[in-house]
């Protein structure tokens, strides 16, 4: 059986518990993280561009692999972490147990927990960016059959929720700058 590496036997736990809490209940920790994953998101989305190009130039041996469904999971990484620091802001990060209260990675209800106004079409897409987040972005299937069942779309047909359209990237951008600048005013606030 393999073994995990063992941790130092001396190590200061207040430190590290000290750490731990002030990383998790700084809004401005979450804030940095959700911007450097919208920036690594961007770099990738510039191959997804190209890479479009080229299926539309009928170029198909230029394109590698496709990367835009790790560009979906960094968008969607992005307003997790987003939403978690709104959450924090608002609640603060940890239980009376001194547990974290948000492990959730379902983008609607962390949406839900501080009343975040949505349209149909946000909604929509914080439901295609959590699968993004929870498999489509790491797996080749999820873990229940069910979450590739067809959704319906509104005004456009019905397709899986890891089918996703320029527009909904696009959309995710805008989703991120918004509540970025929501937190940041969140964090001015306080």
């Amino acid at each position: 059986m393999m073994k995990r590496s063992k941790q130092i036997g001396h190590a200061n736990h207040e430190k590290w518990i000290e750490q731990y809490s002030r990383r998790l209940s700084w809004p401005m920790s979450w804030l940095s993280v959700a911007l450097s994953l919208r920036r690594a998101a961007a770099v990738l989305w510039e191959d997804v561009k190209k890479d479009n190009d080229k299926f539309l130039n009928d170029e198909l041996e230029e394109i590698q692999r496709s990367i835009s469904h790790h560009c979906l999971m960094l968008l969607g990484l992005s307003i997790e972490n987003l939403l978690k620091g709104l959450c924090v802001s608002k609640f603060g990060a940890f239980n009376k147990n001194n547990k974290f209260k948000f492990t959730t990675h379902k983008l609607l209800v962390l949406c839900e927990k501080i009343d975040l106004s949505l349209s149909e079409e946000e909604q929509y897409l914080m439901e295609v960016l959590e699968q993004f987040v929870i498999w489509a972005g790491k797996f080749p299937g999820p873990l229940e059959y069910t979450d590739l069942i067809p959704r319906y779309q509104k005004n456009s047909g019905y397709a899986p929720l890891n089918s996703v359209s320029e527009s909904d990237i696009k959309n995710s951008f805008n989703t991120i700058d918004r509540l970025a600048i929501e937190l940041e005013e969140k964090i001015q606030g306080s």
